[in-house]
């Protein structure tokens, strides 16, 4: 099955001079991911099994039930940022708490951002506080 990758991208198209303390807008993107990926399973579960591919053919995870074996890649990838030295989550990168409401309100500054749902700037800052 060719899996659509367009599904997988989740800022806006006009969002491209992103810049926050140090942090590029990939490296904001990739502390977030896990916490996008939850989100998504959480708020749209028919795309649990994307994420279940993603974990069997980057990780190598072996479970049948997609759920568990998308949550199993999750938790791979944060440990695989662990190995090589990134931080873990938004706070061991310098982001202050009090910002992430700005963060938010940045990423859907021109309309809700996302392509596998479609995230307000409410759902951006759930996200944002997860990743924190």
């Amino acid at each position: 099955m060719k899996e659509d990758i367009t599904k997988w991208i989740w800022q806006h198209k006009d969002y491209p001079n992103f810049k926050y303390n140090k942090l590029e807008l990939t490296d904001l993107l990739t502390l977030i991911t896990p916490s996008w990926m939850r989100f998504n399973m959480k708020k749209a579960s028919e795309f649990t099994p994307m994420f279940a591919r993603f974990a069997r053919n980057v990780f190598g995870v072996i479970e049948s039930d997609d759920k568990k074996a998308a949550e199993m890649g999750i938790e791979a990838l944060e440990n695989f940022y662990k190995v090589i030295g990134m931080p873990k989550n938004m706070r061991e990168a310098g982001v202050e708490e009090d910002k992430l409401e700005y963060l938010s309100a940045q990423a859907t500054e021109f309309a809700d951002i996302g392509t596998m749902t479609s995230i307000t700037k409410n759902e951006a800052l759930e996200i944002y506080k997860m990743a924190w």
